[in-house]
């Protein structure tokens, strides 16, 4: 089966092939430029050809796949069986569910911001998201994978000392440049198993999560559809799953300056975030 990871990269809208990263002749910026204008990625894996660079140029060229400004960002708490289990905490009856504000977002090469001086519980959630590719206003589950576009690597950073002080994830999850997506989308089509997608995290090199959609609490297409009910998704948006277990908080280490977190999601070009101190990044405080 062929697969097709769709790049934004300065040159415009590309595509992976093999070790090429292959520019497309098309006029669109990012994906949500993109799917904003009623496009499917399917486009993107036709389009004719403007310029090839190497694959290996991707850090320097890559920018947001998705707008870091206009673009809803949704998260949901607690959304693995296994996290739940080790955790003992009970399956909750309704999903927390929060918006992660656009300004929160980086590029998916920045480093990660958090001030130090409002945190010293910086942690990583490696996540899968969903890109929406038509609007859902209160679709049923049944109409969910239809409107979907792709599936994207998320860094769902939280400051866990604020989420225990303010009692929600608001706070913890919204201060300028603290999560990342990308650097790539996966189109919908080139994943056999909608319901089985692994996501994973290194720290430094070392695996710290390995989880999998079919453990999950709320099944994408019922929380797509939950939210749908109360707020219209629209093109381009994002809906975090939730991170499974391996987490800082889990193995009561932070994170620090000079840390490394990757995350891949199926085997797509990983998400890479550094912590980096003197460009306002947490100095976090090992446990």
């Amino acid at each position: 089966m062929t697969r097709v990871e769709i790049v934004a990269t300065c040159h415009g809208l590309a595509r992976v092939d093999g070790d090429e990263l292959v520019v497309t002749d098309l006029p669109y910026a990012d994906v949500g430029a993109l799917l904003a204008d009623g496009r499917g990625l399917d486009l993107v894996e036709t389009a004719g050809v403007k310029t090839r660079l190497a694959l290996g140029r991707l850090s320097e060229v890559v920018v947001p796949p998705v707008p870091l400004r206009g673009t809803t960002v949704w998260g949901i708490g607690l959304n693995y069986h296994a996290k739940a289990a080790l955790t003992g905490r009970p399956v909750p009856d309704f999903p927390t569910l929060y918006i992660k504000p656009a300004s929160a977002l980086a590029g998916p090469t920045e480093p990660l911001r958090i001030p130090g001086d409002l945190s010293q519980q910086v942690d990583y959630e490696g996540e899968i998201g969903i890109v929406v590719g038509r609007p859902m206003d209160n679709v049923a589950p049944s109409e969910v994978w239809s409107r979907v576009a792709g599936v994207i690597a998320g860094n769902d950073v939280t400051a866990r000392d604020l989420m225990t002080a303010h009692g929600s994830p608001l706070l913890a999850k919204s201060m300028p440049g603290v999560g990342a997506l990308g650097p790539s989308i996966l189109p919908l089509a080139d994943i056999p198993a909608h319901d089985d997608v692994r996501v994973r995290t290194w720290l430094n090199g070392d695996l710290v999560q390995d989880g999998r959609t079919s453990d999950l609490i709320v099944p994408v297409s019922e929380l797509l559809a939950l939210i749908s009910r109360y707020a219209r998704l629209e093109p381009g948006d994002v809906v975090l799953t939730g991170t499974p277990p391996g987490t800082g908080q889990d193995r009561g280490v932070f994170l620090a300056p000079g840390d490394e977190i990757t995350i891949q999601v199926d085997t797509m070009q990983p998400l890479v975030t550094a912590v980096r101190a003197g460009v306002g990044a947490a100095v976090g405080a090992s446990a």
